[in-house]
């Protein structure tokens, strides 16, 4: 895409029921009860519950992998249906949605024939069979003829599509087929991911929609049986304590000389200042004051498509997102997929490997959530990264450019600090606890240290010392909770920043006296002792620190108890300057 243009987002709306189905992973079916094996065609014989052999595939058009391959003769004629019809139609159940995809689902793996005159579970191992079986109808199932006709089935429009119901085209015969429909698959719903029948096998894929162009004509329809989930209120995860997220967010642009900070508003309104090439603050201002947010602002920038992205949790709950090509204006806030309701802060990486944006957050069922943009294009749906694992506070990501791994870390509600990772953009590895034995509170951070080859992680235990974590590229395991200088103790999280200027990792965070501290390790050596910075001015919320390689200088952002943002900064580990002010508004503690 051109460099300066970004395409409009609509996000699709990810069904409840898709969550719920991972709960029915396991369902095993068998014959629908009270429904007997129905007698197969005479030459043929199946023992109850187990397929028959494999039949011709008669009607097959040429195309194996897509459309139907033959069904029986229609079963509707002169409006009555034949006998197998009537004890399908009879026999249907109600079916929620989830179970609709579970039932579908456990045929995927069995290696089935498509086949009209065999039969599995009492079901026709053909589309129309399948799909009867997935909707609870009676067996041996009905055809693509007769679903809408005998009133199991009604026509719907396509914005009208969810999980569990289909598309059809009710041709007779090997002229008919029908779809089971999962989920949209892109943002525009140009294609969607299905579960059919076709003679060469079941398949769980993704289809254009509404089917493959040449095998004929094909409309949503739904179930009558079929219902909603009823999905419980989860309850929230712990509310994260005020203070342990920072107030500010902040970045440099290399290729401008820019240094932006974020941070929200007392009214909600984010708020923006910048610095060039190390010169005064501006002054603040606002962007897309309409717009009303809650916690803490996280920024990435892009180096290939030269795009700043900022992403704010709306006070609905739904994660938004703005972005700046250099050169330009900031754009409208756009929603990433209003489906999705979040209880923290989101937190955003830049991943080299891949050219791609990563962004987490904690939903409202305590669960870590993972969407991206690769090459500053739509965002993927969210995915829950193991909707069985609980956090709190808000995650910390870090992306290690040598092995092309981006690391992902999240307090749980145990007090363990958990981590994943992904290498150049893949799937995610299971949770792991780092070192049970300590437990931390609050939010973590990370950073890499691109010279040494060590990606750190940095949280408060609940002893209120700030401990760290670390692994080198040549270890495959993190090394063990290390307390940085007991008996400090801090009153919130720690944040830190790689300082490639002097190869050095800085790390700062408030005491319990409200005074900012802050320590260094230089090429991963030991860590000196807490520096307090101006010890009469106090502070509140987390910090926020950013590297400026433009100028070789470090800056910290902090939150006076005035509800104000004030900074310091370093030059080439030169003494912290004073403490400045960035007047004119007012923010809010996390």
């Amino acid at each position: 895409m051109p460099a300066a243009v970004r395409p409009t987002l609509r996000p699709a709306l990810r069904a409840a029921a898709v969550l719920l189905a991972a709960g029915l992973c396991a369902l095993t079916l068998g014959a629908a009860p009270g429904h007997a094996e129905p007698a197969p065609p005479a030459g043929q014989s199946a023992a109850a519950g187990q397929s028959t052999a494999a039949a011709p595939r008669n009607g097959d058009k040429g195309d194996g992998d897509k459309g139907g391959g033959g069904q029986p003769a229609p079963m509707l004629q002169d409006g009555v249906l034949s006998a197998p019809g009537a004890a399908a139609l009879a026999a249907a159940a109600p079916v929620t949605r989830s179970e609709a995809l579970a039932r579908a689902s456990s045929w995927t793996s069995l290696g089935l024939s498509y086949s009209w005159t065999s039969y599995h579970n009492g079901y026709r191992q053909d589309c129309s069979g399948y799909v009867s079986m997935a909707w609870k109808l009676g067996t041996p199932g009905l055809d693509t003829t007769s679903f809408v006709p005998s009133g199991v089935a009604s026509w719907i429009t396509k914005d009208e599509l969810k999980p569990g119901d289909a598309l059809l085209n009710d041709g007779a015969l090997a002229n008919g087929h029908i779809v089971l429909f999962d989920r949209w698959a892109d943002a525009g719903h140009n294609s969607y991911v299905g579960y059919e029948f076709t003679p060469s096998g079941v398949h769980h894929r993704t289809i254009p929609y509404p089917y493959f162009p040449g095998k004929g004509t094909y409309k949503p329809v739904r179930n009558k049986n079929i219902v909603d989930d009823v999905t419980p209120e989860p309850p929230k995860p712990p509310a994260t304590p005020a203070g342990q997220i920072p107030a500010a967010a902040t970045i440099y642009n290399p290729d401008t000389k820019v240094s932006e900070t974020f941070a929200i508003g007392t009214d909600g309104v984010l708020g923006h200042a910048y610095s060039i090439d190390a010169g005064p603050w501006s002054e603040w201002y606002s962007i897309g004051p309409a717009s009303r947010f809650t916690g803490s602002p996280a920024v990435t920038y892009n180096p290939v498509n030269k795009v700043t992205e900022i992403f704010a949790r709306g006070t609905d709950g739904v994660i938004y997102h703005n972005y700046l090509f250099n050169g330009r204006q900031w754009g409208q806030w756009e929603a990433l997929d209003t489906g999705f309701r979040f209880a923290s802060s989101p937190t955003a990486v830049y991943n080299t490997a891949a050219n791609t944006v990563e962004l987490v957050a904690l939903g409202n069922d305590g669960a870590a959530y993972h969407t991206s943009s690769t090459n500053a294009e739509p965002w993927a749906p969210w995915q829950d990264l193991n909707v069985n694992c609980k956090f709190t506070g808000r995650p910390a990501l870090t992306h290690n450019p040598d092995t092309g791994t981006t690391e992902l870390f999240a307090t749980g509600t145990d007090g363990i600090l958990y981590h994943a990772s992904n290498t150049n953009g893949g799937p995610w590895t299971a949770w792991q606890g780092l070192d049970p034995g300590t437990r931390v509170t609050g939010s973590p951070t990370a950073v890499y240290n691109s010279q040494s080859k060590v990606s750190e992680v940095f949280a408060t235990a609940t002893n209120g010392a700030v401990h760290h974590s670390y692994l080198f590229n040549d270890q495959s395991q993190w090394s063990g909770w290390i307390p940085l200088n007991d008996p400090f103790r801090f009153a919130n999280s720690p944040t830190a920043v790689y300082n490639a200027t002097t190869n050095a990792i800085e790390v700062a965070a408030i005491g319990n006296d409200g005074v900012v501290y802050h320590t260094r390790s230089v090429a991963a050596a030991d860590w000196p002792n807490w520096e307090p910075l101006s010890p009469g001015w106090l502070f509140t919320a987390t910090l926020s620190l950013v590297h400026e390689s433009g100028n070789n200088s470090a800056e910290i952002f902090a939150l006076g108890k005035d509800k104000q943002l004030y900074h310091t900064y370093t030059v080439n580990e030169d003494p912290w300057s004073k403490w400045n002010l960035l007047a004119g508004r007012t923010f809010r503690n996390s």
